[in-house]
């Protein structure tokens, strides 16, 4: 399941505002729910072989367009518009056909971890003693709840899960683990790792 977006009625996609080329895409469409009536709809996600066959074609104009949002998620439409070679008006067309597709989920600010008081990543390996689909449920839904937890996987092989953390040093990480990680229902065995330094790290896929 993916994420819900607005649909904004055809009085408002008949033809661009003029405010539009001055705006980043997110805040475009934020403009335009406020002043029209809105169709929430639910965008699945990209992440099944079906969902993949269905995906929209993307041309090199779409991929230059994702490249520059990956690079700078608060362009301007006109200045989005100037790096990929379109005018304001069918730039703005994309993002929001984009946008709408699923192929963009939505903006989001990068946060230092450092500055925040968590300077430290812990990959932690679970496995858990049962594994019906009750106590996957369980343990995925009260992970999710954990502010620390950064990213979550449900993995193949040896372990269960491998979860991405981050901690304020051993303290912090001891404090993780003994209030909060081992109080999650179904938990067996887990095995952690102190990350030493982040060699590369992308908000997403490259298009």
């Amino acid at each position: 399941m993916g994420f819900v977006a607005g649909k904004a009625c055809d009085k408002f996609t008949s033809a661009t505002p003029e405010w539009a080329s001055l705006l980043p895409p997110v805040l475009i469409n934020m403009q335009m729910n406020y002043l029209s009536m809105v169709e929430l709809k639910v965008i699945p996600s990209l992440s099944s072989a079906e969902d993949m066959a269905t995906s929209p074609k993307l041309d090199e104009t779409d991929r230059r367009i994702l490249r520059a949002l990956r690079r700078d998620g608060r362009l301007s439409n006109l200045k989005l518009a100037e790096q990929v070679g379109l005018s304001p008006t069918p730039c703005w067309n994309r993002v929001r056909a984009l946008e709408e597709s699923g192929v963009i989920e939505g903006y989001a600010a990068l946060l230092n971890q450092k500055a925040l008081g968590l300077p430290d990543t812990v990959l932690i390996e679970v496995t858990l003693d049962r594994h019906d689909d009750d106590m996957l449920d369980r343990f995925g839904e009260a992970l999710a709840e954990l502010p620390e937890v950064m990213e979550a996987y449900l993995l193949t092989g040896e372990y269960d899960y491998l979860i991405k953390v981050a901690v304020a040093g051993t303290e912090g990480y001891e404090e993780f683990l003994r209030h909060k990680l081992y109080k999650l229902p179904g938990l067996r065995h887990s095995h952690s790792t102190f990350v030493l330094r982040c060699m590369k790290r992308e908000p997403s896929v490259a298009p």
